[in-house]
């Protein structure tokens, strides 16, 4: 069954700060197919697709810049959705999702941790969106001139 996740194949185990480091992107982006295990900070580990991984890499790294553990709680999903019709679920990723999760991560560092000066989570912020627009030019452009024609 190709979603068990018992029957992906790990290709390497690593922590939220190396998620989060350009070294594992440019390593593991162009091999979508295979899973990472992290190891959190709160002694769990998780198995995640390498695409899941750097996502949450993107997200993570926000959290890690005012040293902030990466637990349980913060591992990141993309949206789901259910069509009424068929029942069919599936997941999406979208730039309302990435600012959803931007937003909770920015409200739980001011409010919660109180982080000063904050104008620091909102550079952090822009950085983590510059970090995924990157990512999309990078590693969607060989598929441009394909998406140009639909």
């Amino acid at each position: 069954m190709q979603n068990d996740i018992s029957s992906r194949t790990v290709v390497a185990t690593i922590t939220p700060k190396q998620a989060s480091d350009w070294k594992f992107i440019d390593e593991f982006a162009n091999d979508l197919s295979k899973d990472i295990l992290i190891k959190l900070d709160d002694g769990n580990t998780i198995q995640l697709p390498i695409g899941l991984t750097i996502y949450n890499g993107f997200l993570w790294d926000v959290w890690l810049q005012f040293g902030q553990p990466i637990n349980i709680d913060r591992v990141y999903f993309p949206d789901r959705n259910e069509d009424k019709e068929t029942g069919i679920i599936t997941y999406s990723l979208t730039s309302e999702t990435i600012h959803n999760r931007l937003c909770e991560i920015y409200n739980i560092l001011i409010l919660k941790y109180n982080v000063e000066p904050y104008m620091n989570v909102v550079a952090a912020v822009f950085k983590c969106i510059q970090r995924f627009s990157i990512f999309a030019d990078v590693y969607t452009r060989p598929f441009q001139s394909t998406l140009d024609l639909i």
